[in-house]
């Protein structure tokens, strides 16, 4: 998660799945290279082999969503987007339509024991929920739920 712009008007928050990303790109990576050594040794599996794995990490890389989180101030409304390559949703708010943003833990059970997940939430008047950003560390959901909670307060 990270600030794209802050200033005295709008707020501009974006989270993108910058690990997941990383891990695809190494993936493509070493597809290229499978292919590359199909032209050095001729064995054709490398170049089938090299290039579903190119492909197939390409597209879920490219499939991946960005979610946006926008508060302008001065018109008083909130812009929730969550963007994919093929997918766009939108979710338009005016301040007076939100009721809360909270903190939200979901405890797992995996590998290495429980682990914790905290969700930065909005909840609408209507009840409506939508889960604005995810981390494993609950320091940055705090800061930044402080931070669009202090863009409500000023306005």
């Amino acid at each position: 998660m990270r600030i794209v712009k802050k200033n005295s008007e709008k707020l501009i928050l974006e989270q993108d799945n910058v690990l997941i990303k990383s891990i695809l790109f190494v993936i493509m990576l070493i597809g290229i290279l499978l292919i590359v050594y199909f032209f050095i040794t001729s064995i054709s599996s490398f170049l089938y082999f090299g290039i579903v794995v190119t492909s197939l990490a390409a597209l879920a890389y490219f499939f991946l969503p960005v979610r946006t989180f926008i508060i302008e101030k001065n018109s008083k409304i909130v812009i929730l987007t969550k963007a994919g390559l093929l997918n766009v949703k939108h979710l338009n708010l005016s301040f007076a339509e939100i009721a809360d943003f909270v903190v939200e833990r979901q405890y797992t059970t995996g590998k290495h024991g429980q682990e914790i997940n905290y969700y930065l939430t909005m909840i609408e008047k209507n009840g409506h929920i939508s889960i604005l950003f995810s981390s494993f560390k609950d320091k940055y959901i705090r800061e930044n739920l402080q931070l669009i909670k202090s863009y409500f307060s000023a306005a």
